[in-house]
């Protein structure tokens, strides 16, 4: 584009930011006017977030040297602290400006060969500190966007047709985790996202017809394949991720009780435990999920999820270990909370903190547990059940059913069956980028 055409671009998108800016200012005053309409939207609050979002991302969109944007958005801003002090930081309205850019500018954007039809997909990353690299992004996709239509949908081979990629056409990683007739959930694995910026990639759709399922960048979870694990590729996509395919426990896993457990596309466990034969993840910003089912109820002892920097934990921490005990409690199908940071022989985060969470009879759920900076916690189905204040950064275990671990022999458990599991990112502060999808190009 030459520099006249630059100019008229920038032009037209500054004209449509002012317009935006004014449409949404007179709504709120419209808004802030009706006595029957709570908002905290005013009128100099929606100006003020959306002419402050368009100078961040001015740099981004616009066509010109990084000196020239750096002083165009550094007058924006003043004009904008100047006049508009207030700000609500209303993240749905980043959509509009989104759609500014889009629209006015369309991006110079490398196309892989297979793609018929694309959406650029905005993250938007809302914390003062960037995601880890490589970072596991969640994108749910509801059947009410306009692009529903460009995916296949048919049970069986659903989302087969897409594939997630960058402007210059290369292959973002991307694992299928859930679907249903009202939406499809993928997880994506992308490098950092700065602290209070937005990263753009983009979501193609080859032609329904078409698999590009290929258990290496574009994969589904295992179970929903006709052939199990046949295009599963979490291990391309998650810090640590095992399926259990076959029948028998992959390299790096042992049992206590060989006869108390099963491998069948996925792993039961009625009695003691399965782990981890060496340390296998950082127990600090990481999280640990499993997919799982209990197949019995009301009939053993512990069963859940653990991590720990020991292969055998023991009852009561007596051997100060840094862990998190997430599991059925002993003689009750409520789930129990058991943590510590290793600087003494008891549970010094949590010690038996019973839960909300009471697990159905042959119903899958997503269990999982985490640290981060400040917070332990323990979850379901991406909800935290339970926190507590405290952290520790220690290389740890997974064990799965009993406990202890190594040490479980054969003690009767709350039988469970378990899919797979995996390790990802933690995100900053636990709050996930938020998702954002422009038009069909």
């Amino acid at each position: 584009m030459d520099k006249h055409g630059q100019f008229l671009s920038a032009v037209l998108v500054m004209m449509l930011a002012l317009i935006m800016i004014a449409m949404f200012s007179v709504y709120a005053m419209i808004l802030e006017g009706n006595g029957n309409v709570y908002t905290s939207l005013t009128s100099s609050s929606i100006s003020s977030y959306m002419a402050e979002q368009i100078a961040n991302q001015y740099s981004n969109i616009m066509p010109f040297s990084s000196s020239v944007n750096s002083t165009f958005s550094g007058m924006l801003k003043n004009f904008i602290a100047g006049y508009y002090p207030s700000y609500v930081l209303a993240d749905s309205l980043l959509n509009y400006t989104n759609l500014i850019y889009d629209y006015a500018m369309p991006p110079n954007v490398t196309v892989p060969n297979s793609v018929k039809a694309y959406v650029s997909v905005i993250l938007n990353n809302t914390q003062s500190s960037p995601t880890p690299a490589p970072f596991q992004q969640m994108i749910n996709v509801p059947n009410t966007t306009s692009f529903w239509s460009y995916i296949n949908t048919t049970s069986g081979y659903f989302g087969q047709n897409v594939e997630f990629f960058y402007g210059n056409g290369k292959i973002i990683p991307s694992w299928l985790e859930s679907y249903n007739s009202s939406s499809g959930r993928w997880w994506i694995k992308t490098g950092t996202i700065s602290a209070s910026s937005v990263t753009k990639i983009y979501m193609g759709f080859a032609s329904k017809t078409t698999n590009l399922f290929n258990a290496n960048n574009v994969g589904e979870a295992p179970q929903l394949s006709s052939t199990y694990g046949q295009y599963d590729n979490g291990a391309n996509v998650f810090t640590n991720y095992w399926n259990f395919a076959g029948t028998s426990l992959p390299s790096g896993w042992a049992t206590s009780d060989t006869s108390g457990i099963s491998v069948n596309n996925g792993v039961q466990i009625n009695d003691g435990s399965v782990y981890t034969t060496s340390s296998v993840f950082t127990s600090l910003n990481n999280i640990e999920e499993m997919y799982a089912k209990y197949t019995a109820l009301n009939s053993g002892n512990y069963a859940g999820i653990m991590q720990s920097n020991a292969q055998s934990p023991q009852g009561g921490n007596t051997g100060s270990n840094a862990e998190i005990l997430w599991m059925t409690n002993r003689g009750s199908n409520v789930y129990y909370a058991w943590s510590a940071n290793g600087a003494s022989a008891s549970y010094n985060i949590q010690n038996g903190i019973s839960s909300s969470f009471t697990p159905n009879l042959n119903r899958f759920y997503i269990i999982g547990t985490y640290v981060s900076n400040n917070i332990v916690g323990e979850r379901v189905n991406y909800t935290n059940s339970l926190t507590a204040s405290g952290t520790f950064n220690t290389s740890q275990y997974i064990i799965l059913g009993y406990f202890t671990g190594s040490g479980a022999g054969t003690v009767s458990i709350n039988p469970l069956f378990v899919q797979w599991i995996r390790v990802r990112a933690y995100p900053p502060n636990g709050v996930m980028p938020s998702v954002y999808f422009g038009g069909v190009a």
